[in-house]
Parts: C-alpha cells; sequence; structure tokens
C-alpha cells in the first residue's frame, strides 16, 4: 500500500486538520445550498438549476475524492484499494471538468436571460430544457473523461505526494495530447466564453443602475452578481491548478517539491467550500433560505412542539374544586382562548 513521504507530527497535524476543515466546510455548505433551492419554489427555474448543478459537483467532489485526501493526510497512507483509487480518480477528474463547464453553460445562461429577457430566451432556457442541457453536458464530459480509459492509454494510481489518485498515462505521446485538449477546450475555450458572457452582462447591469426603467428585477441582478463573483473566484483558483498540473505532467515532471505540488489539491477543495457561501452572501434570497434552512434543522422537534405541550398538560391537570358559578367562567375562559387561537393574530388582537 502507498505510503506519503515522511512528515513531522506538527506538519500531520496541519495537514490534517486544514483537509478536514475544507472538505466538511464544503459538505455543510453545499448540502444546505441544494436544500434550500430545493425548499424555495422561487429558485426552481434555469438559473437555480445550474446552480443546483455546481452545488453537486462541489457535494460529490468532497465526499468521494476528498474523503481520499483528508484520510490520506491523516493517516499517512492510501486507505482505499485498487478499485476504489479508479474510483476517486475518475470523479475527480470527471468533477473537475464537468464544473468548468457548468460554469460556462451558466454563464450563456446569465447572458441569454439578462440581455434578451424575451419569450425566445425564455424558451431557450425553461426549466426542462436547462436540464437537459446539464443531463447531455454531464454526458459529453463523462466520455471524455472515460474515453482514454477504455482506449487503454491511461489509468488510475495514487500519488503519494499529492495525497490523491491521479491519471497515469501509458505514452507520452498520449499524456501530452491529452493534456493539450483538456488545456485547450476546458481552460482557454470555456475560460473565453465565460468572460466574454460575463463583460456584455456587466456592462448591460451597468447601464440597468444608471438607468430606473428596466424589465431586469433585483434578483436576477444579485443573482447575476453572485456568479461574476464565483466565477472570478474559480478563476483564481483553478488557473494556478491548472499551471501547476501542466508543469507537474509536461515540463518539470517530479523535480517539484511536495509542498508545491499539494496546493492542487488545496486549491480545488477550496474551491468546493467557498462557492455556496458566495451564493449565501451575495444573493438575498438564497442566504435567507439558506438561514432558515439551517436553524430549522438544528431546532427541528424542541421549540415548535413547546407550547402545545405546554397547552395539553394544563388542560389534562386535575380540576380544582369551584363553586358552580367559579366553574361556568373557567369554561368560558377556555372556550374564549381556543377560539382566539383558531382566528388570524390581526384579528384576535383586536377581541378583548
Amino acid at each position: 500500500m502507498a505510503t506519503l513521504p515522511p512528515r513531522s507530527d506538527g506538519l500531520v497535524v496541519v495537514e490534517s486538520s486544514t483537509s478536514a476543515i475544507l472538505v466538511l466546510s464544503a459538505i455543510l455548505g453545499n448540502s444546505l445550498l441544494l436544500v434550500s433551492l430545493y425548499k424555495k419554489p422561487r429558485l426552481k427555474s434555469s438559473t437555480g438549476s445550474l446552480i443546483a448543478a455546481l452545488a453537486m459537483t462541489d457535494l460529490l467532489n468532497a465526499c468521494i475524492p476528498g474523503a481520499l485526501f483528508w484520510s490520506s493526510l491523516t493517516t499517512g497512507k492510501m486507505s482505499l484499494g485498487d478499485f476504489g483509487c479508479q474510483i476517486s480518480g475518475f470523479f475527480m477528474h470527471f468533477l473537475t471538468y464537468v464544473s468548468i463547464a457548468t460554469m460556462t453553460l451558466t454563464a450563456i445562461n446569465r447572458y441569454v436571460c439578462v440581455l434578451k429577457p424575451n419569450n425566445m430566451s425564455r424558451k431557450t432556457f425553461s426549466y426542462n430544457r436547462s436540464m437537459l442541457y446539464i443531463a447531455s453536458l454531464w454526458a459529453f464530459v463523462a466520455v471524455v473523461t472515460f474515453l482514454p480509459i477504455v482506449s487503454g492509454s491511461v489509468t488510475f494510481a495514487f500519488n503519494p505526494v499529492m495525497a490523491s489518485c491521479i491519471m497515469k498515462f501509458t505514452t507520452t505521446n498520449a499524456q501530452i495530447g491529452y493534456t493539450f485538449f483538456i488545456g485547450a477546450f476546458f481552460v482557454v475555450w470555456c475560460l473565453i466564453i465565460i468572460s466574454v458572457c460575463y463583460f456584455r452582462v456587466s456592462r448591460f447591469i451597468r447601464h440597468h443602475n444608471m438607468n430606473t426603467i428596466s424589465q431586469l428585477s433585483m434578483q436576477e441582478i444579485n443573482i447575476t452578481k453572485a456568479l461574476f463573483v464565483l466565477v472570478f473566484t474559480f478563476a483564481a483558483l483553478w488557473i494556478p491548478t491548472f499551471l501547476m498540473i501542466v508543469l507537474t505532467r509536461l515540463v518539470l515532471k517530479a523535480t517539484l517539491p511536495r509542498q508545491f505540488v499539494l496546493v492542487v489539491p488545496y486549491l480545488i477543495y477550496l474551491s468546493s467550500a467557498l462557492n455556496p457561501w458566495i451564493y449565501g452572501v451575495m444573493c438575498p434570497v438564497v442566504r435567507n433560505k439558506m438561514k432558515k434552512t439551517f436553524f430549522a434543522l438544528r431546532g427541528r422537534g424542541s421549540t415548535v412542539s413547546v407550547g402545545p405541550e405546554r397547552m395539553v398538560v394544563s388542560t389534562l391537570a386535575p380540576p380544582r374544586r369551584k363553586s358552580p358559578v367559579g366553574n361556568i367562567n373557567h369554561v368560558s375562559e377556555l372556550a374564549n382562548v381556543s377560539f382566539r387561537t383558531n382566528l388570524p393574530g390581526a384579528l384576535a388582537q383586536e377581541i378583548p
């Protein structure tokens, strides 16, 4: 079983704790975001489905390859077998590529919905069509990731320096060709589309802020701004990641120091951990629903049932001996309370 290079006890504590914080934050934040999107009818739209797809990629990234990364840094060895390494390596590369592709589709969605808010754009990015776009895009990325495995030019092996299962090419030509294709399509081409779309959208929003007469809602503006910050953060974290991957695979090979190579998975899981909180900070609708969902999950079964339980206890208490007139007054008071509890709040306050 592959083991990590020798590390000091202090370094083991730092790496295991920081990786645990990133992975658990990504799982908590993206799970909370998915539940909030599911429970909020206003967010069940084409843009909401794309945000949910991005959150799902981050959640799967933290649960499958992130779990191996965390356990490897904690135990100092790979805790999975060969089959588990193949699954983890496949999802690590598949989720990386599909995140960028979904970001590109989201940028196109923002361009169409903000700059061309007419019936044609609503039909182009309806909820059902958006789900079809996402499914088709994910299927394409899965084929791109799985094709070199079927051809026999790629397998997944545990890299002790990176503490992750990564692609291992059988020939140098296959490594150069596949890396060039991934860099040209998923990095250069997708980032060009994202940059052009958000540049046009940002110009339109600036014009909208100066012109008060517009059909663009504040919710659309807030979601667009949140996605813009998300894309900026994504580019700031992933462009150095891809540059280091290219340097590791093609240029410097195995001469890079361990701390330099270990930055790659750290940036990947940092991106997965930050994305849901960017939505929560930038978009008030998402933020309010995430707060309600979080506090509802924390207080389920405690605060809601306190009032009825106390009422049941008080009504079932043994009656005290009273005069007939006192019993009549007691019954009338209970009837009045029951009547007021069934009234709307404003009407109940008006009745003495």
